[in-house]
């Protein structure tokens, strides 16, 4: 026999290791462990290879009458198990001696939700892995098996409907409460944040803030504020929070996976492509300070350099702003009466344009109050969550369920187009102001 033909004749070992390893409790084989060695020979006689080392006996890789019993109760259409988990499922029940299959008949669907959660699971924590392809994820049949009146929503309802009790309705079974996808609810365009900053962004856009010009900007902010340390503080807050000078990823936003940088910040928000956690802090926190800054605008008119009203001499001349004082003795004048004019600055064309872009940046709603980011997100979170009653949720590579509503979770950022959230537990970690206004706020 050629070497080649041999080598074709051999049995993949990689790939059943593998298998053997995702079969095992432990997430690897202990050899000598009677529920392994039986994980084993299944997996030998399903791709047809003969075993000349091992020979198990099989006494307790048979069901009883109570795993029998068990597996026709799940294999009722109105439980909604799809056929490729309960063979999944069977693959650990047979590891359970007839005894212990036994008192796992006695705990099926025993518990309500509450109890299930408190301690109940722990019955069933070796099918945290049966799943199936489609419909029916880790942990979904450690609930269905455990909690009382419950069934699989399948693939055309949420993973969990429970039927009666104090708990009952549709719930969703999440394996890591971080990232979880939206939905419907959560597509980017429904977030009144993304449409206001693309609106934000267009005046941007029009002042030249993405040339990177700051001398010529703040020339030209001086000629709109008499003040010139409050030309400087507007200068400042624009290019560090919305130019995107003071962003640096955050490590959420690193494991995230987020791409933007301060190189491309600019032109990644006019696109509107991506919000991670950094950077609606940073924008959150710019607004906190442009409120101030218009507080104290408010408080002392007379920091506007230039009225609204133009003039001109005749059609050939330019177009100038009047001061306020002259724009309100305009106002009180009589048919007659002069009015002597002070000019300020020329209106020529592109200075007239950052003039009235400047002044509705200032007036911008989430200037007026920043805290609409942080309720907008809350009323999307809202909306998700009026479809369900909550989640049945596992950290990620643990068999030990947890409980969370709406008041437990946050949207921490957008990205690809939907909107993501994760447990309070997990984003209080990073102390986001956003994210723990949003707390205040659900």
């Amino acid at each position: 026999m050629k070497i080649t033909d041999l080598k074709e004749t051999m049995p993949d070992f990689d790939a059943i290791v593998t298998e053997w390893s995702y079969r095992c409790d432990s997430g690897y084989p202990t050899i000598g462990k009677q529920s392994d060695m039986i994980h084993l020979q299944a997996i030998l006689e399903e791709m047809g290879i003969e075993n000349p080392y091992l020979k198990v006996k099989m006494t307790e890789a048979k069901l009883g009458s109570s795993g029998k019993a068990i597996m026709t109760k799940l294999a009722d259409p109105k439980l909604n198990i799809r056929p490729e988990a309960l063979k999944e499922i069977q693959k650990v029940l047979i590891t359970f001696s007839e005894s212990d299959q036994k008192i796992l008949l006695s705990k099926f669907q025993s518990y309500t939700l509450n109890q299930f959660i408190k301690g109940g699971y722990t019955a069933f924590t070796k099918f945290f892995d049966a799943k199936s392809s489609q419909g029916m994820g880790r942990g979904e049949m450690m609930c269905v098996m455990g909690i009382k009146d419950s069934r699989s929503g399948g693939t055309a309802e949420k993973d969990l409907v429970i039927n009666s009790g104090p708990k009952s309705g549709v719930w969703e079974v999440k394996e890591d409460p971080t990232g979880i996808r939206m939905a419907q609810a959560g597509f980017s365009g429904r977030f009144g944040y993304i449409q206001k900053m693309t609106e934000f962004y267009n005046m941007l856009k029009v002042i030249e803030l993405n040339e990177v010009n700051d001398t010529e900007l703040l020339e030209n902010l001086k000629k709109v504020f008499t003040d010139e340390k409050i030309a400087a503080e507007m200068l400042s807050i624009l290019i560090t929070n919305f130019r995107g000078d003071g962003y640096g990823q955050s490590k959420k936003d690193k494991e995230d996976g987020a791409t933007i940088t301060k190189a491309n910040f600019f032109d990644r928000m006019v696109v509107a492509a991506e919000f991670p956690t950094g950077v609606i802090d940073l924008h959150y926190a710019g607004f906190k300070k442009l409120f101030v800054l218009k507080t104290d605008i408010l408080k002392n008119s007379d920091l506007v350099n230039n009225a609204k009203l133009l003039v001109k001499t005749s059609e050939k001349d330019s177009e100038y702003f009047i001061n306020k004082d002259a724009a309100k003795d305009i106002e009180n004048a009589k048919p007659g009466d002069e009015v002597r004019i002070k000019v300020a600055a020329p209106a020529v064309k592109d200075f007239k344009v950052f003039l009235y872009n400047i002044l509705n940046i200032v007036k911008f709603d989430f200037v007026k109050n920043p805290d609409l980011i942080p309720q907008d997100f809350v009323k999307r979170k809202e909306e998700y969550f009026s479809d369900i009653e909550g989640y049945v949720y596992f950290d990620k590579g643990e068999s030990i369920p947890k409980l969370g509503d709406k008041k437990n979770f946050v949207i921490y950022g957008i990205s690809q187009g939907m909107g993501k959230m994760e447990s309070i537990e997990i984003a209080a970690k990073g102390k986001s102001p956003f994210l723990t206004k949003q707390v205040e706020l659900s």
